[in-house]
């Protein structure tokens, strides 16, 4: 009885050994899908499409080539507000938000400001009348850097001002050269606070991402902004 148990105990597992794959299904087990980028401007500052024939036939030939889709940049200043052809600027009304307080905007150590992006640390802040906003070295920035300090026991540290300029290599800079500021507890608390801001930040953006295209048979990329 044993005996067949066993033999039978093989005999199933012989038939369970996986089938050879073919080559095209080896093809396809590490297939990476491909997404062609439309031209930045296929969507004017008025909501409507750049030579919408051209388009189609670009379209039809991209389905000839059986690339799995298009990504499109999605423009804040085009699905909410006026822009023009050539710049497409945020929204008018948080501009106006920005003359009187410049603060939320990014801004770097030297105070100027970047007027494309907001800082993160307005994302939850009532200062848009309803409205929250989208980025973050400001006084809105720099007051959560206190809080979290002082929250760890550390009220006296300050954002970092040895981290250099833009054309700065890392080994240039007091910060990150060798067993410099980044290695102290400063440091790695900084380099920790502002990553965690990131994430979150992020993470909100893709949460409201979600919901806007909830049912929606597509996928949602995000990607670094160009320098």
């Amino acid at each position: 009885m044993v005996r067949k148990a066993i033999i039978l105990f093989l005999h199933t597992q012989m038939m369970q050994v996986p089938t050879p794959l073919t080559e095209k299904e080896k093809m396809l087990a590490n297939y990476v899908p491909v997404f062609v980028r439309l031209p930045l401007g296929v969507i004017t500052a008025n909501n409507r499409f750049e030579k919408p024939e051209e388009l189609r036939k670009q379209l039809k030939q991209l389905r000839e080539a059986k690339v799995d889709g298009v990504m499109i940049d999605v423009w804040w200043g085009i699905i909410e507000a006026t822009g023009d052809k050539v710049d497409i600027p945020i929204p008018q009304w948080v501009r106006d938000i920005g003359v009187k307080d410049p603060g939320i905007f990014y801004t770097n150590r030297k105070g100027t400001r970047d007027q494309e992006y907001l800082s993160m640390e307005v994302d939850n802040q009532p200062i848009f009348k309803g409205r929250t906003a989208v980025q973050c070295y400001d006084k809105y920035l720099e007051a959560d850097f206190k809080a979290t300090a002082a929250k760890t026991g550390h009220p006296e540290w300050e954002l970092p001002d040895d981290a250099g300029e833009y054309n700065d290599t890392p080994d240039a800079t007091k910060f990150f050269a060798e067993d410099r500021t980044y290695t102290t507890e400063k440091g790695k608390f900084f380099l920790t606070w502002y990553s965690d801001k990131l994430i979150e930040h992020a993470d909100q953006i893709l949460d409201e991402a979600n919901q806007a295209f909830l049912g929606c048979k597509m996928k949602l990329a995000a990607k670094v902004c160009i320098i």
